[in-house]
């Protein structure tokens, strides 16, 4: 299996266009997780990153098992 895991540093005081210019820094075809925040934020803010950018995004529930 090849992967690999990326970390970004930015303020958890981020407003959604400064999370937005991280974003789009990404190369490739990244799947991306959104977890931080209330569940209904994190599942809109994984659907505009996936409008904005194309890449597959999602906002797992807790507990939920992620296969990569």
């Amino acid at each position: 299996m090849a992967a690999e895991v990326k970390q970004f540093e930015f303020s958890g005081h981020s407003d959604r266009n400064e999370l937005f210019e991280v974003i789009k820094k990404i190369k490739g075809n990244p799947k991306v997780l959104t977890v931080h925040g209330d569940t209904e934020s994190c599942r809109k803010f994984a659907q505009e990153i996936h409008e904005k950018f194309g890449f597959e995004a999602h906002a797992p529930d807790v507990n939920e098992v992620i296969s990569i």
